[in-house]
This record gives C-alpha cells, sequence and structure tokens, in this order.
C-alpha cells in the first residue's frame, strides 16, 4: 500500500532522454508544455499548423526535444484535416515494470487520476472524458 501523497507523475513516467523529463503527448507539447508559450501565441491555429508541417522546428518540439505527431494529439478529424478534429488526446507514457508488485505505485496514481476525472463535472465545460 503506497500512500497517495508520495506518488507523483515523475516518480511513475517513461523517461527515455536521462535529465529531460517524461513523455506526455498533447498539444501542449506543441510549445513545450509551457502554458505561458501558448498565452504569448499570437496564432496559435496557425503554430500548430506550422508544426505539423514542419515537425522538427525548434519552436515545435516537446518538453523533452522530440517532435509530435499529431495523430497522437489529435481525433476526430478525416484524412490529415487536424484542424477539423473533434477530440484532443493527453497520454501519459508511464513504466511498465517487469513485476506486478512494482506497479502498485502506478495502480494507485492511475485511481486517483480516474476517481479525479469522474468527480469533476465536465459536461458542464462540454468535454467528454474516455479512457
Amino acid at each position: 500500500n503506497v500512500p497517495e501523497s508520495e506518488i507523483t507523475i515523475d516518480d511513475l513516467c517513461y523517461k527515455p532522454i536521462w535529465g529531460r523529463g517524461c513523455i506526455v503527448n498533447s498539444p501542449l507539447g506543441y510549445w513545450a508544455s509551457s502554458l505561458e508559450r501558448v498565452r504569448r501565441e499570437p496564432d496559435i491555429l496557425g503554430h500548430i499548423l506550422s508544426c505539423i508541417t514542419f515537425s522538427v522546428a525548434t519552436d515545435c518540439m516537446s518538453e523533452i526535444g522530440v517532435p509530435l505527431s499529431p495523430n497522437v494529439v489529435f481525433g476526430g478529424y478525416e484524412g490529415k484535416n487536424y484542424t477539423n478534429a473533434t477530440a484532443i488526446l493527453i497520454t501519459y507514457l508511464l513504466n511498465n515494470l517487469e513485476l506486478e508488485e512494482q506497479n502498485i505505485g502506478a495502480r494507485a496514481w492511475e485511481a486517483k487520476l480516474l476517481e479525479l476525472m469522474e468527480s469533476k463535472p465536465l459536461k458542464h465545460f462540454g468535454m467528454d472524458i474516455s479512457y
């Protein structure tokens, strides 16, 4: 049994590049997961389209410095019409350790996240959460 207060995403996530942080796939990754950079962005859609076209541009890299593929952060579109996406996808990659008892922390974190997501009235904001 692991106390909830001791488990963070940083403890559980997959970190392929030493010292660079976790792999989290989300549209925010087009701004290196910086909300401040998004707020300063004068043309959010234009930036996303630019990043989709030239994914290796330095201002389009994720927080750990890797390019994002639009098909892992957007859903509900036809062909390559990413601007018509009806879904935003956020994926936290967690370590999946070999022994079941090594995954207790990850299971506790996931249970708490699901509890939090189910407890909020997200429909009020026009959002559906699927997992």
